[in-house]
Order: C-alpha cells, then sequence, then structure tokens
C-alpha cells in the first residue's frame, strides 16, 4: 500500500495525486454517498477499500470516477474513428466509375472484329494492332471421334503463323461466317467481351493501353462435333 495512500487515510482528507490530469482540483460534496462506510468526503476505512478495489491501486472515488471518465472518453474516440474510417469506406465504394462513352465502346468492338476478321482473313496487321504481344490464349475442343474435351494454347507468334497460312493458302473465310460481338462490359480501363465465330467461342478480356483498347487474354471453346454421317442401310 502506498504511503501516500496511508497518509490521507490517517488524515481523513481526500487523496487526489497531481499526477493525474483527468482529475479535477476539487471534489463532488456527495462522494460519500458511493460508500456505506464514509466518513468524509471522498475517504473511507482500509477495509472498506480493500473490499471495493481489492487494494490493488491507491486510489480514492474521486480518482475512480476519473480512470472511468478516461475510459470512456477513449472508447468514445475509438467509436468515432471506426465511424469515420467506415463512412469513408461506403462513400469510396458508392462512388461511380468514371463516364465511359461511346466512343471507348465502339474502340472495343473495333478491337474484337479486327481479331476475328484478321483470322477469317489472314490479315497479320489487323492481329498486330487489336493483339497485346503477351496475349494468353487458351481454348478447349473435342475431336470428332471423342467424348472429352482437349486444351490447346495459341501464342501472339501462333496468331501470325495462322494469318500467314490463311493467306498463303487462299482460304479465307467466306463473308456469311459467323462474327458475332457482345459486350459484356467496358468500364474505363478495363473491358470484357464475348465473340461466336466459326471456330466456336471466344472470351476476351482488353484494356486500354497508351489509349489505345487491345486484346489480352482470351478462353475459347470450340463448338460440339457434328456427328459423322450415316451410311446407307446402317
Amino acid at each position: 500500500m502506498c504511503a501516500a495512500w496511508q497518509r490521507a487515510v490517517r488524515v481523513r482528507r481526500p487523496f487526489v495525486d497531481a499526477g493525474c490530469p483527468l482529475v479535477a482540483a476539487g471534489q463532488p460534496p456527495d462522494d460519500y454517498q458511493w460508500f456505506r462506510r464514509a466518513h468524509e468526503p471522498n475517504v473511507m476505512d482500509g477495509a472498506e477499500w480493500r473490499r471495493t478495489f481489492t487494494g490493488r491501486y491507491g486510489m480514492t472515488l474521486h480518482q475512480a470516477r476519473g480512470m472511468r471518465r478516461a475510459r470512456l472518453l477513449t472508447c468514445l474516440a475509438l467509436t468515432a474513428a471506426a465511424v469515420g474510417s467506415t463512412t469513408h469506406d461506403l462513400a469510396a465504394q458508392a462512388a461511380p466509375p468514371a463516364a465511359v462513352t461511346g466512343a471507348d465502346r465502339e474502340a472495343v468492338r473495333r478491337a474484337v472484329l479486327d481479331y476475328v476478321e484478321g483470322f477469317y482473313e489472314g490479315d497479320s496487321a489487323k492481329l498486330a494492332r487489336s493483339v497485346r504481344p503477351e496475349v494468353y490464349k487458351y481454348g478447349f475442343f473435342k475431336a470428332r471421334d471423342s467424348t472429352t474435351y482437349a486444351g490447346m494454347q495459341m501464342t501472339w507468334q501462333g496468331f501470325f503463323n495462322y494469318a500467314r497460312g490463311v493467306k498463303q493458302n487462299n482460304r479465307q473465310a467466306p463473308p456469311t461466317a459467323p462474327k458475332r460481338i457482345e459486350l459484356f462490359d467496358v468500364q474505363d480501363q478495363t473491358a470484357s467481351a464475348k465473340l461466336t465465330a466459326s471456330w466456336g467461342t471466344d472470351y476476351l478480356l482488353l484494356a486500354k493501353y497508351d489509349g489505345k483498347w487491345m486484346i489480352s487474354s482470351v478462353m475459347w471453346q470450340g463448338p460440339n462435333p457434328a456427328p459423322a454421317p450415316k451410311q446407307p442401310g446402317s
């Protein structure tokens, strides 16, 4: 038990530690009402003190009240900070995205159209202006005599090898070849689209690079192979 607290009990005078800035200099006159056996305002005997505060801290009621006030202020400050942070996060989430212009949507559509026409026509220039060199293209297809899908990756160089083969062998697709384009989502920096072509369905991811929309990723699935024609008499 600290000596200062013992002195305060002996002389029946309030003990207020000058090192506690949250304790007011004056004490309320009704402090004694907090204790059943208080002799003077803010003072109790040692037995009552130990039963009340377990003898761990040499504090009077006025100091204990100050500590409760400090804990309350701390809780209020932390709550206010948490509410402020949550409000800021919600406001950021609710902020509308940057405006997307009709020109952006048309540029995305044009990039996908250049991509499919580059393959159909064997036009390397259209592929070069619509596809990024680091493009990742992977697809699944079923062979005619198989019931399971096989996977295949196509590199950027493979795009141009294919286009060169189409042109050299004069194997351009007919004008009626499907090239249906659906824009799933177009934002101010990224976009996604779906292409239905003669080889199947492509799902494309695009981004704007130095102001130009280009394809960076493609996942495709080939159509189910047509069943082999039945032989006469089968």
